[in-house]
């Protein structure tokens, strides 16, 4: 099997040589393992600080999700219970899992 760095996997990859005499050299196996080590891209949709008059009403833009390999993620939100009639700061964390278990967050920090 051709080695393919664009699919996962382990490919073996054999090395062998002849010389002008018709000698052959011990062949030579090397395993190759390509694997997924970069994590999710989140770009929120909006400013990543929002300030909101307190008791105003929120209302979360959202994110986006992309990944490097693969097209289908298991996405997550904790919206921190934002509260705009008490007067904090609230965290909004998105995160992304691809199928190689790596992940990638992002935060938008809600003020009131």
């Amino acid at each position: 099997m051709p080695l393919d760095t664009s699919v996962l996997g382990s490919y073996e990859v054999i090395y062998s040589a002849t010389d002008s005499s018709g000698n052959v050299a011990d062949v030579v196996t090397r395993m190759v393992t390509v694997v997924d080590t970069t994590p999710p891209v989140i770009t929120l949709i909006g400013e990543a600080v929002v300030t909101i008059e307190m008791g105003g009403t929120y209302t979360e833009l959202g994110a986006t999700f992309s990944d490097n390999y693969d097209t289908e993620l298991i996405t997550t939100i904790d919206d921190d219970d934002v509260d705009t009639s008490v007067v904090g700061s609230y965290e909004v964390i998105y995160s992304a899992t691809d199928d190689s278990d790596n992940t990638g967050t992002a935060t938008r920090t809600v003020i009131s």
